[in-house]
């Protein structure tokens, strides 16, 4: 049973494992494009859901990715855009919930399990913040730049900056010039030292809410 619940987590990890080594292709994406946005929705899923295990969990993130899918297919502009986003967020948002429950909250779940979702959470908020810088990247022109090639920054390098920004490394090579974008840039640093201190306290301590029926949260 304990190596079951172990690769519950790793599915979600190899999920998040492949959009991030994949993003070196993004801008080689024309056509794809849409093919690729859709297998991550897929991956993703599969990744969430064995974590879950809830009907209703799979109904609603199903229904935010088709949101999102028609979003990114019908070239609307701005709010169509902000509209895909918002669901691309909330989908993150669902699965690193279920991350979060299952790595610090769920009962019977052993320590390495715990650690293997309490990562995978990790790199879901490193995702999450990718999806804002993105969106900030697209719909406001010079608000994230390369200072190495003087240009904006591409859809792979608001990945890079995201993770970079996430994990306090700030590197500088790309920065943020637009208001919004520090202001984004500020909450993504400061969710990325909490997260850490919240998961090493909770695997440190053990503390963990015992759930009789083991459900998760809806």
């Amino acid at each position: 049973m304990g190596k079951a619940i172990r690769y519950r987590a790793m599915i979600l990890l190899v999920a998040e494992l492949f959009f991030i080594i994949t993003s070196a292709y993004w801008d080689e994406l024309h056509d794809e494009a849409h093919f690729m946005v859709a297998l991550y929705f897929v991956f993703f899923c599969v990744g969430g859901y064995s974590l879950t295990n809830d009907k209703k969990w799979l109904m609603r993130y199903g229904g935010y990715c088709l949101i999102a899918l028609f979003c990114s297919w019908f070239d609307g502009g701005t709010w169509v855009h902000l509209l895909g986003t918002l669901c691309i967020l909330a989908v993150y948002y669902m699965i690193f919930k279920a991350a979060v429950w299952y790595s610090l909250f769920r009962a019977k779940v052993d320590q390495a399990d715990q650690i293997l979702a309490g990562v995978a959470g990790y790199l879901l908020l490193g995702l999450f913040w990718t999806v804002v810088f993105m969106f900030i990247g697209r719909e406001f022109a010079g608000s994230l730049l390369n200072q190495v090639s003087g240009t904006d920054a591409t859809a792979a390098e608001a990945l890079y900056f995201a993770f970079v920004t996430v994990t306090t490394l700030g590197y500088g090579d790309i920065v943020p010039v637009a208001p919004i974008a520090k202001i984004m840039a500020i909450l993504a640093g400061v969710s990325g030292v909490l997260y850490i201190a919240i998961l090493i306290s909770a695997i440190v301590s053990g503390v963990k809410v015992e759930n009789k029926d083991d459900v998760h949260p809806s």
